[in-house]
């Protein structure tokens, strides 16, 4: 459930749906909470303890900033554009009621933009 009570659909991709099998068959099978992530003692892990978990993961890995969820939402949103996803499949999975919000959620830099329109350039793939 996300803002608003709404129910959101995520999708996800083979090598995640693996994870989550493996990590569930494995250290996570031990507890029959409903939750997918769980602490050591097998209860659900709370919205502050997934802040410390990310927060404890950037600071390992050396990140400069800070890291929070947020953060990752947006930088999978960016990274889904990136990689071809469409705008309007985005809209749907970040829950935003109007394309305008996720225009304002996401930040492309001009290397994006550039790269996206020499793929798409309607007389550029006419000719080839």
């Amino acid at each position: 459930m996300g803002k608003g009570a709404k129910e959101r659909f995520v999708p996800l991709g083979n090598v995640t749906s693996q994870a989550i099998v493996v990590y569930l068959e494995g250290e996570r099978a031990e507890t029959s909470a409903e939750s997918l992530l769980v602490t050591d003692k097998g209860k659900p892990l709370s919205k502050g303890g997934i802040r410390t978990l990310i927060k404890r993961v950037g600071n390992r890995a050396a990140l400069k900033g800070r890291l929070y969820p947020h953060k990752l939402r947006h930088t999978a949103a960016r990274e889904f554009l990136r990689n071809g996803g469409n705008v309007f499949s985005l809209q749907e999975v970040l829950g935003h009621g109007t394309l305008e919000m996720t225009k304002r959620y996401i930040y492309l830099d001009i290397g994006d933009l550039k790269s996206s329109f020499a793929s798409a350039s309607s007389m550029d793939n006419l000719v080839q």
